[in-house]
């Protein structure tokens, strides 16, 4: 029996590339079933998505040329068949008009459909795409350029003739009879040409009809084919599913028991290769559970880590109002002890509270009443929780403590625990009363700067004068009236306290007027009513206490703003370092600071405010001493030298405008000094190497609790030669004595000394360098010249002329 070769190719075929298929889909896992069948779904629907979107772009394509291009074409055909009959009509007319307007009109409106006609051709032309349609439209445009052209020819013949039909040309009958048959012609072309533009958007129309039948047939088969398909992957994935799932029931049942009473320390049994089956799955299950269990217990070990490390307490309450023995480190810091555990929260946390009786019984309550209860217990209860109170530490310190309270509940929603949260916040509420302060200077320095200095200087007089009357009225009277209290002394006391009143609310002065109003009050009821006791001790502090605020506005305007006297001539604006609107920020960035718990942001808002509050009643050095810097280049001219370089390093640090006018008249004699003795002429400094024009520097400087003003120049130097020969001829060195170059330079600070040859405008009167010192010195300052080097064989020192002033005279500015 011979055998089949093509028999033998298919079965080495099959097995070749069906059995390695099969294999693999054998092997596939569950997950992987159910993605296959997924996928045979998406292709399904996919497949129909793509074919349903060429199929529509076919139908919208065809769709798009029967209305581009039949239907336009038909249109235009048709305007052409209307005009040609419309001209036709007309020239019909034209031989029967019986006015030359008629014809007139007539003849336009041949004129017109004509041109009509010879628009629509273009657009017939323009969408003839068929031979046949080419072709009748050429034809067309031949036999109406004639007919257009005999046409108009007519029109013409016409309105030469006669209105009268008897008197016309007989010639006009027969171009008529000529011209009509040639109209026929036209017609039947049009009529040609419109039918085949029906026949041409019908064919259109019926191939558009077989795309649409296409279209569905395929659709239908498709979706039935994919529903096919899906049942039997359907089925395939249910049998696979029944397979895995029918091993071992009860071995399997058992491993999950074990595996959920937490036994992770058995073996489980797997048959060869088994990738897929229930107790592989159990078997991957109890090896992530062992990994499971060993990262929840690393991060058991971070949450301990983190109690004993976070600068916070927390600690939880148990049902016995216990604490429980896990709290975080911190709670030994805050309290000062490490007996925490197991302790009544009451006796830890409460125990040296300044809470009354009262509130410590409403809390121990409300913790019993909730836990063990219900979570709708603790949200009706929870606002009887404080949440802020002060401890009494052994020595007598006070904490500010913060509480939080949490409830924990379980699966059921029942209170287990309550933790508590509990922070010092010591350091917070005394930044808050600082705050506060800060932001009740900043409200007296914004009304203060709402009127003149010259309105608020007559404003503190005349209160002062009023606060000292009363004063004496009240001392007068003593602690008990003799004789019943005149009531013309309650009224004077009430007239002058209603006075300061009514002057602070015009001004503004806010925090001013209510003081006061507190004292007038006192004085009203004393006037009206005749039963009110006179308490001499009462109505003393409340005079005390409004002059104490009187006092604080007038200290803040000389010493914050540095306004001084009946008035000023610039503007405070000029003294203030900061813009009013800055101020206003600060006020802002004060109050969002205070409602807040932020320390980080109120320390940030403190420091800030406290910087712009420092820079208040401040000026730069080279703004005090502006006009006497300008006023160098004249005063070198008059000495037939070149205008010195001026420079000044204050490094930031700005200086109380309490010293503004002294820096005026020690620099003035300072600067004179440079440019008179110490920078030469400009042709000695030349020749000595120098630029023609001198340098004068100052710098500025602030260090142990001193300003240091140093200046000096590049000139040739202090004259020690000089000024010792002239401290003998004064009698302030006998001539053998023997003095240090130090102790000589101090010397010029002599009253009446000068080393001048002659007595000119600018200097050899003897007046000058005492007159600094002792404007120095007025202000605890001190000034001194300083050598730059230890050269003490030469007969000019280059110096230093250094003054030194109390630290409240700066400020060091940030930035």
């Amino acid at each position: 029996m011979e055998s089949d070769p093509k028999g033998g190719m298919a079965q080495t075929i099959r097995e070749r590339l069906l059995k390695p298929v099969a294999s693999a889909i054998e092997g596939l896992s569950v997950r992987a079933s159910l993605g296959l069948a997924f996928a045979c779904v998406v292709t399904g629907a996919v497949v129909i998505g793509v074919f349903s979107l060429f199929q529509m772009g076919r139908l919208n394509a065809s769709t798009r040329f029967i209305y581009d291009q039949e239907y336009t074409a038909g249109q235009a055909a048709e305007q052409v068949r209307s005009n040609v009959l419309r001209a036709s009509r007309a020239e019909t007319q034209l031989l029967t008009a019986s006015t030359p307007q008629e014809r007139e009109t007539l003849g336009n409106n041949i004129e017109t459909s004509l041109a009509e006609v010879d628009k629509k051709i273009a657009v017939i032309q323009g969408l003839s795409s068929s031979e046949e349609a080419v072709a009748t439209t050429k034809q067309l445009v031949e036999i109406l350029a004639k007919w257009d052209k005999r046409l108009r020819a007519y029109v013409q013949f016409v309105k030469a003739q006669p209105l009268s039909y008897l008197e016309m040309d007989v010639g006009v009958s027969l171009e008529d009879a000529g011209l009509l048959n040639e109209t026929r012609k036209v017609e039947k072309i049009v009529d040609s040409l419109v039918a085949q533009r029906s026949q041409s958007a019908l064919a259109t129309m019926q191939h558009t009809g077989e795309i649409y039948k296409t279209s569905v047939v395929w659709v239908v088969g498709i979706v039935l084919l994919l529903v096919v398909m899906s049942i039997g992957v359907g089925t395939w994935v249910i049998w696979r599913l029944l397979r895995q799932l029918g091993g071992e029931p009860a071995y399997a049942k058992s491993i999950a028991n074990r595996i959920a009473d937490g036994d992770l320390t058995m073996a489980i049994t797997l048959a060869p290769n088994d990738t897929q089956s229930l107790l592989y799955s159990l078997h991957e299950m109890q090896v992530r559970l062992e990994e499971r269990t060993e990262q929840l217990r690393q991060k058991t070990n971070d949450i301990n880590a983190m109690l004993q490390n976070m600068p916070q307490g927390v600690l939880t309450v148990v049902k016995d109002g216990r604490i429980h023995p896990e709290y975080s480190a911190y709670m030994a810091t805050i309290f000062e002890t490490n007996d925490i555990a197991d302790r009544p929260v009451m006796e830890l946390v409460f125990g040296r509270s300044n809470l009354g009786a009262d509130i410590l019984s409403q809390i121990d309550t409300t913790i019993s009443s909730v836990i063990g209860e219900d979570e709708m217990q603790y949200d009706f209860n929870s606002h009887l929780l404080v949440t802020e109170f002060d401890m009494t530490m052994p020595e007598g310190r006070v904490k500010s403590l913060g509480l939080s309270w949490s409830p924990i509940s379980d699966n059921s929603g029942t209170v287990d625990k309550l933790m508590l949260c509990v922070r010092d916040v010591t350091e917070l509420k005394a930044l808050a009363a600082e705050a506060g302060q800060q932001k009740r200077e900043l409200d007296i320095i914004g009304q203060i700067l709402a009127i003149s200095q010259e309105k608020f200087s007559g404003f503190i007089e005349g209160s002062i004068e009023f606060l000292a009357e009363n004063k004496k009225i009240i001392e007068d009277v003593g602690a008990t009236p003799q004789g019943g209290l005149d009531p013309h002394t309650t009224t004077q006391l009430f007239r002058n306290m209603h006075t300061i009143k009514g002057n602070a609310r015009t001004f503004g002065f806010l925090h001013l007027t209510n003081l006061v109003h507190e004292a007038e009050q006192s004085y009203e009821e004393l006037r009206n009513n005749p039963d009110a006791v006179w308490d001499q001790e009462k109505l003393l502090g409340e005079l005390a206490s409004a002059s104490a605020a009187i006092e604080e506005y007038a200290h803040i305007n000389k010493v914050k703003l540095g306004r001084t006297g009946p008035g000023r001539r610039a503007g405070v604006e000029k003294y203030l370092m900061v813009q009013k609107v800055d101020i206003q920020d600060a006020l802002d960035l004060m109050d969002d600071s205070v409602r807040g718990n932020d320390l980080e942001a109120m320390r940030s808002a403190h420091l800030r405010v406290h910087n712009m509050l420092k820079m208040l009643g401040t000026v730069r050095v080279q703004e005090a001493l502006e006009g006497i810097v300008e006023s160098l280049p004249s005063l070198a001219k008059e000495l037939s030298k070149e205008p010195p370089i001026v420079s000044i390093d204050d490094h930031n640090i700005v200086l109380r405008t309490q010293i503004a006018d002294l820096l005026k008249n020690v620099f003035m004699h300072l600067y004179r000094n440079s440019i008179d003795h110490g920078i030469e002429a400009p042709e000695k400094r030349l020749a000595k190497g120098k630029p023609a024009a001198g340098h004068i520097n100052l710098d500025v400087s602030l260090a142990d609790g001193r300003v240091v003003l140093k200046l000096g120049d590049d000139g040739a130097g202090l004259a020690v030669d000089l000024i010792r020969q002239r401290a003998i001829e004064k009698g302030l060195l006998g001539a053998d004595q023997q003095a240090s170059p130090e102790e000589i330079a101090q010397l010029i600070f002599a009253p009446g000394f000068s080393t001048a040859a002659v007595v000119t405008e600018l200097s050899g009167r003897g007046v000058g360098m005492d007159a600094v010192k002792s404007f120095v010195e007025r202000e605890e300052g001190t000034i001194q010249l300083v050598f730059r080097s230890a050269d003490t064989g030469s007969s000019y020192r280059a110096f230093d002329t250094v003054i030194s002033m109390p630290g409240k005279f700066a400020v060091q500015a940030m930035g």
